[in-house]
């Protein structure tokens, strides 16, 4: 599986970091240069700010920095789409990878036929794991949204992929969203 690194040109020290951890673990990767959104002048920002449609994914303002990781996530779907992967993984260089990372990418390769459901919900608990460790890694609570993310694509991917279910996208976003509802009146009700 191609391994992407989302790295700024001038954090040479995490890029070593990395790419000493992915070496000792034996996988090749590809670096992705990412972007850097406090160079953008206020039409970039905007366009691409629309292009992105943040306002669909949070209710906060956008702070400095998520615009360039937004954009840069979306430079690595771009060569995954130009060089025609189905499945790619795609870190950021301040990851932490376990030992057993290698043995998790052989697992997705062997495991997950893209064209499922499965894939992009197994892709979001990944995600949500990582911003729930990266809250306690920093020492901070982790946040019910994140916890709830976490549990609910990893439960519906567990779901699709023990039930054998051939669920339609329309499907897989009306349980997500129906999930995350929850998990938002939840939030609010504690």
């Amino acid at each position: 599986m191609t391994v992407f690194v989302i790295n700024m040109a001038r954090s040479t020290a995490r890029l070593q970091r990395v790419a000493a951890r992915l070496a000792e673990l034996g996988v090749e990767w590809e670096r992705v240069e990412a972007i850097d959104d406090s160079t953008l002048d206020e039409t970039a920002r905007r366009r691409a700010f629309s292009r992105l449609g943040w306002w669909c994914c949070t209710l906060a303002p956008i702070v400095r920095g998520q615009l360039g990781c937004a954009m840069s996530h979306q430079l690595a779907q771009r060569a995954m789409i130009d060089r025609g992967l189905d499945v790619a993984c795609v870190l950021e260089d301040d990851v932490v990878l376990h030992d057993r990372f290698p043995d998790a990418l052989r697992w997705v390769e062997d495991h997950l036929d893209p064209a499922r459901a499965q894939v992009a919900l197994f892709a979001g608990a990944a995600i949500a794991v990582i911003l729930v460790g990266r809250e306690l890694a920093s020492g901070k609570s982790v946040k019910v949204l994140e916890a709830g993310t976490a549990v609910l694509f990893g439960a519906l991917g567990l779901y699709v992929t023990l039930v054998q279910a051939a669920w339609t996208i329309l499907g897989v976003r009306l349980a997500v969203d129906t999930g995350l509802l929850a998990i938002v009146l939840i939030s609010i009700a504690i």
